[in-house]
């Protein structure tokens, strides 16, 4: 999808990467050392860079290799658990099939959500996360558990301000006049 849907894609990952920050497990761990929120378009690039990498060149690839293995050092640093990197993978499947399904010029055909599927379930294997999804239906109740799960538990203001700090990152390309109308899309 980064061939025919650039812009979606982007702007698919910058809200799946959004909705990372209601999960406490995962907003706890990007509050540790402040990254996140002193320099959120670095820690964004980064990010952007790696998956980039990977997707356009394979997990088998050198170029993939050295990303997956860039990307597993980083997460190194942290105790990140199983969960989390299930319900952050998740996102990164759903929300540009669903973006791009809803609001793209044409829907994706089966065959190439599954090839998304699988290029991030080779991802989950090659970063070691246990009990990866078959399948994009998979991926799919995944986020649905773990939504139900997040909207039954007490917002905490870490969350807030990581997401007050990305939102100005994401915000910062557009006129302020149109502000307003991004926020309520997010």
């Amino acid at each position: 999808f980064t061939m025919e849907f650039p812009f979606m894609w982007a702007k698919s990952m910058e809200i799946a990467i959004v909705n990372t920050f209601p999960s406490k497990p995962v907003y706890v761990r990007l509050t540790i050392n402040s990254k996140f929120r002193d320099n959120p378009e670095k820690r964004y690039d980064d990010s952007e860079l790696i998956m980039r990498e990977i997707l356009e060149h394979g997990t088998n690839s050198n170029r993939g290799q050295k990303s997956v293995k860039r990307l597993n050092y980083i997460h190194s640093n942290f105790n990140i658990d199983n969960d989390s990197y299930l319900y952050v993978l998740a996102l990164f499947v759903y929300v540009p099939v669903k973006m791009i399904n809803e609001y793209g010029w044409r829907k994706l055909y089966d065959y190439e959500i599954d090839a998304i599927s699988k290029t991030f379930i080779d991802v989950g294997k090659e970063m070691n996360i246990k009990h990866l999804p078959n399948n994009y239906k998979d991926f799919e109740n995944i986020i649905k558990k773990t939504y139900n799960i997040i909207n039954d538990s007490k917002p905490d203001k870490r969350s807030k301000i990581i997401f007050e700090s990305i939102l100005k990152m994401f915000l910062k390309p557009y006129p302020i006049c149109f502000h307003n109308i991004i926020k309520i899309l997010l």
